[in-house]
């Protein structure tokens, strides 16, 4: 199992959901610190097992973000849909016609 911890002293500005597909490289946190916006990324990718704060929190360099299992698979017979974009893989219900007629 991966621990994923935090940096640096900083807010929860976003996170990815239990469950989902993480690569390697990819964000599973990212903290606001100063004004400024720090992604937390893991070197190997995985399932997210558990995840330990909420957006708004308030963490210290250290605390515990996420769990990861480099070795699990998405639950379900879907397949896995990597995180990209914070978008969870589902293209959001209130895009713009003329948006998502290029997403198409």
């Amino acid at each position: 199992m991966i621990e994923v911890r935090a940096p640096l002293q900083g807010t929860v500005v976003r996170v990815v959901a239990v469950g989902e597909l993480v690569p390697a490289g990819g964000e599973v946190v990212v903290l606001e610190s100063m004004k400024m916006e720090h992604g937390v990324d893991v070197a190997d990718g995985g399932v997210v097992l558990a995840v330990h704060v909420a957006e708004g929190d308030v963490v210290r360099a250290g605390d515990l973000l996420a769990s990861i299992d480099p070795t699990a698979s998405p639950a379900g017979d879907a397949a896995p849909v990597p995180v990209s974009e914070w978008g969870h893989g589902e293209p959001p219900t209130d895009e713009r016609a003329d948006l998502a007629r290029v997403r198409a």
